[in-house]
């Protein structure tokens, strides 16, 4: 007799197979969805850090600055999203409460910012850190 068609251990063995590569596709799929979620908000808190400095510097502030997301925001400095906030892309939380600190780094305080050259002025920069990171 002539048999076609296959077997059902055939079928398990096709299905088994499937199952384990539809796994380990949905694994990194979720993994690289994470990693570029957190690539999102790293961008978030640079770009804000950078406007808090740049807003320091701009306004040419010789001590140390706290400042919120908020403030930055009503400054014209911060473009928030159509409801009027930054999100946090993790987690979707309100970001605008966020206080940024923005230090002065007077010219020659500190090795990095001194010139190599002796007959050009030294300048003087800013540096912003993100100091309290609790949602609104």
């Amino acid at each position: 007799m002539d048999k076609k068609g296959f077997t059902l251990v055939e079928l398990l063995a096709v299905v088994l197979i499937l199952g384990v590569i539809i796994a380990i596709g949905a694994t990194a799929i979720t993994s690289t969805q994470k990693k570029i979620v957190e690539k999102q908000y790293e961008n978030v808190i640079n770009n804000i850090l950078i406007k808090a400095e740049d807003y320091a510097h701009k306004n040419s502030f010789t001590k140390d600055i706290d400042i919120t997301v908020q403030d930055l925001i009503d400054k014209g400095i911060l473009v928030p999203g159509d409801d009027g906030t930054i999100t946090n892309p993790i987690d979707n939380s309100n970001m605008n409460c966020y206080t940024i600190t923005v230090k002065y780094i007077r010219a020659g305080q500190d090795n990095e910012v001194t010139n190599l050259n002796p007959y050009e002025p030294s300048v003087s920069t800013y540096e912003a850190s993100v100091s309290s990171n609790t949602p609104c």
